[in-house]
C-alpha cells in the first residue's frame, strides 16, 4: 500500500500545478469583475465547479490505474512463479519418462530372451518325450530282464530313472519359464501404460505453460498502458537495488565456498549466455543519473541455457522482487555471480556447480519487457564490470 501511495503522490504532482494555475486564474478573473457582473460571476463559479470535478475525476482515474497496476504486477509475479514451477514439473516428467522408456526396453529384451529360451527348452523336451515314448513301449522290468546280464540290466534301470527325472525337471523348467513370461508381459504392459500417462501429463503441462506465457504477455501489455514508465521504473530500480544489496549482505557471512582462484580468471571467463548486450556497466539506468547499472543485461531467446561462469556453491535460488527468478553462486575469493530474470532455475541452495554447467533458462520474469539475462559479478558485495571478466565470446551491443 505504501508503494501505491508513493506512486499516487508522484502522479498527482503532475496534475497539481494544473489545478493551482487554473483556480488562480479563475479567482484573478473574479477579482477583476465589476460588481454588476453577477451573471459573469455565476458563469465563472460554474466553470470552476466543472473544472474541479474534472480534476477530481482525473485523480480518481490515476488512483484506479495505480490499483490496477499493482494488481497486474501481483498477477505477473504469480505467473512468473507458475512458469518456473511448470518447467520444474516438466523436467521431472522427462526424467520419469526416460526411466520408463529404459525399463520398457529392458523388459522387451528380457521377453525376447525368455521366448528364445522357451523355444530351445521346448525342442529339448520334445526330444526327451520321443525317447520316453520309445522306452515306454516296454516296461522297466522287461528291459532289465531282456539284458544278457544283471550288470547290463542295472545300467538300463539307472538310465530309465535318469530319463524320467530329466523329463520331470524339464517340465518344471518349462512351467517356470511360462510364469516368468506372463509376469514379464504384465509388467511391460503396466510400464507402457505408465509411459502413455506420463506423455499425456507432459502434453498437459506444456499446454498450461503456453497459456501462462500468453497470460503473462497480456499482463505485460496492460501494465505498459497503465504506468508512467520513467518515474515508476526509476523508483522500482532504486528499491530493487537496495533489496539486492540487502540480500547480498545477508548471504555474504553464510558463504560456504572455500578459497579459490577466481581472481586469476579476469578476462578469461565465458559469458553465461550468448546474445547481445543491452546496456553498459555503470551507465545511467532508465535515462537517469540517479542510478546506474551494476551489471549487464544480455538479450537472448527465451529458454536459452544459462551456464555457470565458474565453479562454486549456490547460495540463493528463488523468486526475488524486481529480479524474478534469481540464482546467486559463491565462487570463493569473496566473489559471487548473480543471474536474474530467468524463466526457470535448475539448481537449489547448497548445490555445487561446475564451470559451464546449465543452471537456468533465459526468461522475462520480474516484469522486464523482453527475454534477457541480467548478470552481475560482485566482490565483497561490490559490483565489478562483467565485461572485464567475461570475454568469450565477444558480445556486441544491441541496437
Amino acid at each position: 500500500m505504501d508503494s501505491v501511495n508513493q506512486n499516487l503522490c508522484v502522479n498527482r504532482h503532475h496534475y497539481m500545478p494544473v489545478r493551482f494555475y487554473i483556480i488562480l486564474l479563475l479567482f484573478s478573473g473574479l477579482l477583476l469583475l465589476p460588481a454588476a457582473g453577477a451573471d459573469q460571476l455565476a458563469d465563472a463559479q460554474e466553470q470552476l465547479r466543472k473544472l474541479t470535478a474534472e480534476i477530481n475525476k482525473i485523480e480518481q482515474n490515476i488512483a484506479k490505474n495505480q490499483d490496477d497496476q499493482d494488481e497486474l504486477l501481483q498477477d505477473m509475479q504469480t505467473l512468473d512463479q507458475q512458469i518456473g514451477r511448470l518447467h520444474k514439473q516438466i523436467r521431472n516428467l522427462n526424467k520419469q519418462l526416460a526411466a520408463a522408456e529404459q525399463r520398457s526396453r529392458q523388459l522387451t529384451a528380457e521377453q525376447q530372451t525368455l521366448t528364445a529360451d522357451l523355444a530351445d527348452q521346448a525342442a529339448a523336451f520334445k526330444q526327451q518325450a520321443r525317447m520316453a515314448y520309445m522306452t515306454q513301449q516296454q516296461s522297466k522290468w522287461k528291459l532289465m530282464l531282456a539284458q544278457n546280464s544283471l550288470q547290463e540290466a542295472g545300467r538300463m534301470a539307472v538310465m530309465y530313472d535318469y530319463i524320467n527325472k530329466a523329463r520331470l525337471q524339464q517340465i518344471d523348467h518349462l512351467n517356470q519359464l511360462a510364469i516368468r513370461i506372463r509376469h514379464n508381459q504384465t509388467e511391460l504392459a503396466a510400464e507402457q501404460a505408465r509411459m502413455q500417462k506420463l506423455v499425456l501429463q507432459q502434453k498437459e503441462q506444456k499446454t498450461v505453460l503456453k497459456q501462462a506465457h500468453g497470460n503473462k504477455q497480456k499482463a505485460q501489455r496492460a501494465i505498459a498502458q497503465l504506468i508512467d514508465q520513467d518515474q515508476s521504473r526509476l523508483r522500482q530500480a532504486q528499491e530493487n537495488r537496495q533489496a539486492i544489496k540487502k540480500l547480498l549482505r545477508k548471504l555474504q557471512p553464510k558463504s560456504t565456498a572455500g578459497k579459490g582462484v577466481f581472481a586469476s580468471q579476469k578476462g578469461r571467463l565465458v559469458w553465461p549466455v550468448n546474445g547481445k548486450l543491452l546496456n553498459r556497466y555503470g551507465s545511467a539506468k532508465n535515462g537517469s543519473a540517479k542510478i546506474s547499472w551494476d551489471g549487464v543485461a544480455i538479450k537472448a531467446p527465451r529458454g536459452s541455457d544459462v551456464r555457470a561462469i565458474y565453479p562454486g556453491t549456490v547460495v540463493f535460488s528463488d523468486w526475488f522482487q524486481g529480479y524474478g527468478w534469481l540464482l546467486i553462486i559463491d565462487h570463493g575469493d569473496e566473489f559471487m555471480s548473480l543471474y536474474a530474470h530467468a524463466e526457470a532455475l535448475h539448481k537449489n541452495v547448497g548445490d555445487t556447480v561446475k564451470k559451464g554447467e546449465k543452471i537456468a533458462l533465459v526468461g522475462d520474469s520480474g516484469g522486464i519487457p523482453q527475454p534477457s539475462l541480467y548478470f552481475e559479478i560482485r566482490r565483497q558485495g561490490v559490483p565489478v564490470n562483467p565485461s572485464d571478466w567475461c570475454t568469450v565470446p565477444k558480445l556486441a551491443y544491441s541496437s
